[in-house]
């Protein structure tokens, strides 16, 4: 912090002053500004925590933000940044110039000179992105990826059929699109802090589970489903590598992103709205 300056206590890396005016307009510098470490003590105790920090960051005029570690999904880093962006119209702008900062760099120097032309131009990549058709082809491209990865017998499985449903999971897409194909379906935000007999106790009080694996956290409270006289769905995210554990369940459905599109696409083929035309990208578990 400088003192005798405009940005008074506050941190250079929090400071508009700095960032903006002094390094944005005097200086002239239109490339990247990315901060150090947010976790340091400086920052936090600035801010008065890591969220704050990460949100006075960016809205001082940083593009990026780095931080020691990935926090989990619901750490309020990503929590409060999240809720932000839905209801601030300044942090909005903020982070879409900052991404279009980071895109146009991205998309005029991380490439070889005889690589092919890139679509959009960077040139009016501001006015391009985001692509109208963008979000079509994503869509497609997460429904030709579905893969039943065992289960067949149980497939289609269709509201009317499902009985009480419960869905287990880590990804806020994951409840809505869940909720949405399975109306009336119980969330629930699934951690080993709030122990197994907590899960235990929601899952005897449902006809179906539906449980989103998307690493080796969850294993243990899938062990759990194991005999329970549930019917139980595997919806894996990202690598279908950890249904290998769990080969006795009576589903298993591959998506292979934790994007919206692939949320909403592994739904509608649990329910039969779309054929499962994926492959899975290994031999999938003997039954």
């Amino acid at each position: 912090a400088f003192p005798n300056t405009p940005a008074a206590g506050t941190p250079a890396s929090l400071s508009s002053w700095f960032l903006d005016e002094m390094l944005r307009k005097r200086i002239g510098f239109q490339g990247l500004i990315i901060t150090d470490e947010l976790g340091m003590n400086g920052a936090t105790a600035s801010a008065g925590s890591l969220s704050a920090a990460a949100k006075a960051a960016l809205l001082a005029g940083n593009d990026v933000v780095m931080l020691d570690q990935t926090p989990s999904l619901n750490d309020p880093v990503w929590t409060n940044l999240a809720a932000a962006l839905q209801t601030d119209p300044v942090f909005q702008k903020r982070v879409r110039d900052a991404a279009l900062r980071v895109l146009t760099v991205k998309l005029s120097r991380l490439r070889r000179e005889d690589a092919p032309a890139f679509i959009p131009d960077p040139a009016r990549v501001d006015t391009e992105l985001p692509s109208r058709e963008g979000a079509a082809f994503f869509q497609d491209l997460a429904a030709r990826s579905v893969t039943v990865v065992w289960g067949d017998e149980t497939m289609p499985l269709r509201p009317e059929n499902a009985g009480t449903v419960l869905l287990a999971g880590q990804y806020n897409d994951f409840f809505s699109s869940g909720r949405a194909a399975y109306p009336g379906a119980t969330p629930y935000w699934y951690s080993l802090t709030r122990g197994i007999d907590d899960f235990l106790w929601f899952v005897r009080r449902a006809d179906t589970v539906i449980f989103c694996i998307s690493g080796s956290d969850g294993l243990p409270l899938v062990q759990a489903l194991r005999d329970q006289g549930t019917r139980v769905i595997l919806f894996s995210v990202l690598s279908p590598v950890y249904l290998d554990a769990a080969d006795w369940a009576d589903a298993a459905v591959a998506v292979y992103s934790d994007s919206r599109e692939s949320f909403a696409a592994g739904f509608s083929a649990l329910t039969g709205r779309i054929p499962a035309r994926g492959r899975p990208p290994y031999e999938a578990p003997h039954r």
